[in-house]
């Protein structure tokens, strides 16, 4: 290159760019890009290392993200680590374990709160502390025992614990003392189906079509009761929404149109049906609220709904559809843009991205026929409640070398099926 003097200049390399301005180009780059530049030189190596190159890669993935009591919890890892675990969540390399195994089939319920997983089997709910590998160890002091049948569901808010039994029972526990505050027998004729609280608000759903709203702080069962809500259908699934000033409630399908209804909990009055034109026998079967305002909804009919109640009941915000027509019995929300849906057949997961119309990755876990009636996550693991056993997905392995890809074990590590 000459100049206006006649001088020659010898041209800019990539190298000679300073380093704010690597870091601007490089965010720019895909990841295969970026592995290349890392083998060029010893600089751009270490340019590499920057967290600010990983913040941008990190950006463009689906980050799953680590939650506790309806909210998303910051990660403490680099970003470069975290999107290599993204990575892995989005091409479907994991390891599967076994952690519990049950000697009879069971349809248990589990819920992830802070650093302690908690999972019902039989008429007990148990409480387990993930260790540093994911494998679980017991915590004897905090099993809760206090029903005479098998526990349905309950549901963990603030240290307190409230759980429905299939003999239409309630209880309430204080996962602090681990002692039981409140017992309530018989309060549906049929199986508790569904239980939330806020507060000392407890709603209870069951199979004999009624919703019943319970003030905790009342000792005795009939000075306790505050309404009774005839559905009109059984109820699978109700949810409070933060403020406890709204209740979500769905119901079968089949004596119904309309399988969601939401009330108000302070004027025991119906706001209004959501959605319209359903198929007959679409019950809802989980919900859950990421916000005051903000449902999301799965079901037998096999689509994910995701409901703003600021707007007109008539029609969902979003909706995704299972890609393999099978029912839902239960979604897992992030409370940011990740939530995971389990199905009914085959131990199947979907992982979802809000900003995608289709799942970003599909899990086999347990291999087994089981429906997946409940799952946990953190940004790392996930776990997964089957009929004989509690299943672990470990995303924190790390990727294997390119010449031993076709070399996997097949039993721990699960090959992609969405890009």
């Amino acid at each position: 290159m000459e100049v206006d003097d006649g001088r020659t200049m010898s041209p800019m390399l990539l190298t000679d760019l300073p380093d704010d301005l690597l870091v601007f180009l490089m965010e720019y780059c895909d990841l295969q890009s970026l592995g290349r530049l890392s083998r060029v030189s010893k600089r751009l190596h270490g340019v590499l290392r920057s967290e600010c190159v990983w913040i941008a890669v990190k950006r463009r993935l689906t980050v799953v993200g680590r939650y506790s009591n309806r909210h998303t919890i910051t990660l403490m890892l680099p970003a470069k680590e975290q999107a290599r675990i993204a990575l892995n969540w989005r091409r479907g390399i994991c390891r599967d374990s076994r952690l519990v195994h049950h000697r009879e089939r069971q349809l248990p319920w589990m819920q992830l709160e802070g650093d302690l997983l908690y999972i019902s089997y039989t008429n007990t709910i148990s409480c387990y502390q993930p260790k540093s590998n994911g494998h679980l160890r017991k915590v004897l002091a905090k099993t809760l025992v206090g029903h005479q049948d098998d526990v349905c569901r309950f549901t963990l808010r603030d240290g307190i614990l409230v759980s429905g039994a299939r003999d239409g029972s309630i209880s309430l526990f204080s996962t602090e003392t681990n002692e039981r505050l409140l017992h309530y027998s018989k309060c549906h004729v049929g199986d508790v189906q569904s239980v939330d609280l806020h507060s000392d608000i407890v709603v209870s759903g069951s199979r004999d079509a009624t919703v019943k709203v319970w003030r905790m702080t009342q000792p005795k069962q009939s000075e306790a009761l505050l309404h009774t809500i005839t559905v009109g259908d059984r109820v699978w699934s109700l949810a409070l929404n933060p403020c406890g000033k709204q209740l979500s409630v769905g119901n079968a399908g089949i004596n119904l149109s309309e399988p969601l209804h939401v009330w108000d909990i302070d004027r025991m009055c119906l706001l209004g049906a959501l959605g319209e034109n359903y198929k007959h026998g679409a019950g809802v079967l989980d919900m859950q609220y990421e916000t005051k305002d903000v449902l999301l909804s799965c079901g037998y009919d096999t689509y994910i709904r995701l409901w703003d109640l600021r707007c007109p009941y008539t029609k969902s915000a979003i909706c995704w559809e299972e890609p393999y027509d099978s029912s839902l019995y239960c979604i897992q929300t992030d409370y940011k843009n990740t939530f995971l849906t389990g199905s009914s057949r085959h131990g199947m997961i979907h992982l979802w991205d809000k900003r995608k119309p289709m799942p970003v990755q599909m899990y086999y876990t347990g291999r087994t026929a089981s429906p997946v009636y409940s799952l946990a996550f953190n940004h790392s693991r996930l776990y997964t409640a089957l009929d004989q056993g509690i299943n672990m997905l470990d995303f924190s392995i790390q990727l294997p070398d390119k010449d031993n890809c076709h070399k996997r074990n097949k039993k721990q590590l699960f090959s992609r099926v969405f890009v």
